[in-house]
């Protein structure tokens, strides 16, 4: 059995009928023609997979034994894993729209994961228009975080087109393990748990040590100490919640981001937040609701090494701001990009485990208000939040339907009730947002306002490029206009000068000479 991090523990702890601590995504892929009427996609593709084994993270179910004090969870190893409670099969009444796919997905994203049985749920749904289906595939942030996902998702779809023979699906991935190191001995494994003690140890000073400075230097600038007080404003978002949610996806061209990022000496995250802070901004002065200050996005960072397995969470998280309290787009972008980077050299700085525990700590603040039913009273150290998760760069299939798209599907707390998360796929960004119904009625005008904002960069930034190609224009012309009249300066001196020699040839013949 393998116990749970106090990351992931945090998850379970914090999760409440209202509050499901699950994340997803919405899988859709383009089918073949040959299936627009026949509509048997996904029979065909059930008969190619093989077999019933499931394999980890997918067998994995909750553990504690309080009659042995064994208190803190533990994954334990599920040998019976039951495929028809957690594959189901829905379809879309006609004509079976997004916004009839989005109003599905959120009645399946509200209820609670069952904790007796591993903890997801995958759906496969039909009916959709254009030809398309989707797969919703729904877990418990404690059994994985949206990277790892990800990384599983990718794992299970294929790079090319497959019409026949068998299949490995999601559930069935084997998992890779390390190898137990044979000379290990007992002693060895004690030294290995000292270390880890020490590093957390380290870890607590390096974090407590960061925090006085932080203090200290503002008493030196004449500041007030937070004293941990959130510098988050109230807004809207801050509210408690019921289960009940608001979901809407749109997608952005990534090449057309990457080149507005560079134009402006940014990052395509930076211009992700730059853009929901516009969106945001208009937002809240409809409802006259806009803070005097800018309201603040949590921002996960994933700190998996590059060889880890695929489950749990390793995340740290950083407070960014969105600028809703700057009106000029270019403007807003540069302050975010700036903040962005100050919070990224201190994350970088940290060792891993400093890191995990930093965000550990950040995620019981913001939980806090929700844990003690305090948050007419203190806020959270954030407004929102706001994920980049990094998706397949090439194009991937099931079976021979392409991925046409995948829209996140996040979490959300009480008095943090509005989360953005963008997943980059191919040349593509897949923005999925969720809100509380407390907290936005209408997430379409949101969506709306953040493409408006995407529109607004990529007009400044193809000013920007017009107005450098004036200019360089305007100094070639400027340059050849000058090297003409230098050439014409010369053509006009070559006569004057001819003229002269003549005039100094015919001098010399009217001299005088002497007789010999």
């Amino acid at each position: 059995m393998k116990r749970l991090s106090v990351q992931d523990a945090a998850f379970l702890q914090a999760e409440n009928i209202e509050c499901p601590m699950h994340i997803a995504s919405v899988q859709v892929f383009d089918l073949p023609k040959k299936y627009h009427q026949r509509r048997d996609f996904i029979p065909k593709l059930m008969k190619r997979f093989q077999g019933t084994k499931v394999s980890a993270p997918f067998n994995q179910k909750l553990h504690s034994d309080w009659t042995k004090l064994d208190v803190w969870p533990s994954w334990e190893e599920d040998e019976n894993v039951d495929l028809d409670y957690h594959v189901r099969f829905i379809a879309l009444p006609a004509p079976g729209n997004k916004t009839q796919l989005m109003r599905q997905v959120e009645r399946l994203h509200e209820p609670l994961l069952d904790r007796t049985r591993p903890l997801w749920e995958l759906y496969f749904i039909d009916g959709l228009e254009e030809n398309q289906i989707a797969v919703y595939l729904k877990t418990h942030h404690a059994l994985i975080d949206g990277v790892a996902g990800m990384a599983l998702v990718e794992k299970a779809l294929s790079h090319e087109k497959t019409t026949s023979g068998p299949m490995q699906p999601l559930w069935q991935l084997s998992e890779h393990k390390r190898k137990p190191h044979e000379k290990e001995t007992l002693l060895g494994a004690w030294r290995h748990r000292a270390e880890d003690a020490l590093a957390q140890i380290n870890s607590i000073q390096q974090l407590t040590g960061n925090f006085l400075r932080k203090e200290i230097d503002k008493l030196a600038h004449g500041s007030m100490p937070s004293l941990g007080r959130s510098d988050a404003p109230k807004t809207p978002f801050n509210v408690p919640i019921t289960r009940h949610r608001h979901l809407d996806v749109f997608s952005l061209p990534l090449a057309r981001t990457k080149e507005i990022a560079k134009d402006f000496d940014a990052t395509v995250n930076d211009v992700v937040m730059a853009i929901s802070g516009s969106a945001i901004r208009k937002y809240l002065m409809e409802t006259n609701a806009l803070p005097k200050k800018p309201v603040l996005a949590g921002v996960p960072v994933s700190v998996r090494p590059a060889d880890a397995e695929q489950s749990g969470n390793n995340v740290s998280i950083f407070s960014a701001t969105t600028g809703t309290n700057i009106e000029d787009p270019v403007e807003r972008l540069k302050a975010v990009s700036n903040w962005a980077t100050k919070e990224k050299k201190k994350i970088s700085a940290m060792s891993s485990a400093s890191a995990l525990n930093y965000a550990t700590i950040f995620g019981l603040s913001a939980m806090l208000p929700q844990l003690v039913g305090a948050g007419e009273f203190t806020m959270p150290p954030t407004n929102i939040v706001i994920s980049n998760v990094p998706g397949p760069r090439k194009p991937l299939y099931l079976g021979d339907a392409k991925l046409a798209a995948i829209y996140p599907v996040s979490v959300l707390i009480d008095y943090q009730a509005f989360n953005i998360t963008v997943l980059s796929r191919e040349d593509f960004l897949d923005f999925g947002l969720i809100a509380a119904h407390e907290a936005i009625h209408d997430l379409s005008k949101i969506s709306a306002y953040m493409q408006q904002a995407f529109d607004e960069l990529d007009a400044a930034s193809n000013q920007m490029l017009e107005t450098e190609v004036a200019r360089v224009a305007a100094r070639v012309a400027s340059r050849n206009k000058a090297a003409t009249k230098t050439a014409v300066k010369t053509t006009r001196k070559k006569p004057a000068a001819a003229k002269s020699a003549r005039k100094k040839t015919a001098a010399k013949k009217a001299k005088p000479g002497i007789n010999k």
